[in-house]
């Protein structure tokens, strides 16, 4: 064999190691609890959602169509420590295969169980924040995202005056 392969798959082995190595160092330091004085490792919860309609796991659609993919999905990723620490991770709306859902009911049927108390408000809390971009408690009831409708008419009506007397001046000067 030729030596100049052989000594690049060990260089490759090793980068890849060491790659490996590396990564897995990074997600034990990463996945620790930011609470202060904690410090433990968090654990990862995932839950899955399914449109009603798709509710059992069949290789035909709602539309009589073979599918390989569930596209009405939801799924969410929750990070919680011993302490009580908890923190919405992900939310993805992204496409799940049929063999995917089969292994995760199969083997993590808690996925598809109701949220804990705490996983559900922290999933509302999140979707809240996500949809109405602030905290609820944080809004001032006399805030609004648009300006005061007199303020409107009065900018409309000026810009439509000034383009009326500049089409009048023009045929004037004609």
């Amino acid at each position: 064999m030729n030596a100049n392969l052989i000594v690049g798959a060990i260089v490759m082995f090793a980068i890849f190691v060491t790659g490996w190595f590396l990564y897995r160092v990074y997600k034990r330091v990463a996945r620790r609890c930011p609470k202060k004085g904690c410090g433990k490792r968090t654990r990862r919860i995932h839950y899955i959602y399914l449109h009603p309609e798709d509710k059992k796991f069949s290789i035909i659609s709602s539309n009589g169509k073979l599918r390989w993919f569930f596209r009405r999905v939801i799924k969410i990723t929750l990070a919680e420590c011993d302490c009580g620490w908890i923190r919405l991770v992900r939310i993805d709306w992204e496409p799940i295969s049929l063999w995917h859902l089969c292994w995760a009911y199969v083997r993590r049927r808690k996925q598809f169980d109701t949220p804990k108390t705490e996983h559900a408000l922290v999933i509302y809390g999140a979707l809240r924040k996500l949809y109405h971009e602030k905290d609820a408690l944080e809004l001032d009831l006399q805030e609004t995202e648009t300006p005061p409708v007199p303020d409107l008419v009065e900018e409309l009506f000026q810009e439509l005056a000034g383009l009326v007397k500049g089409a009048i001046g023009n045929k004037e000067g004609e």
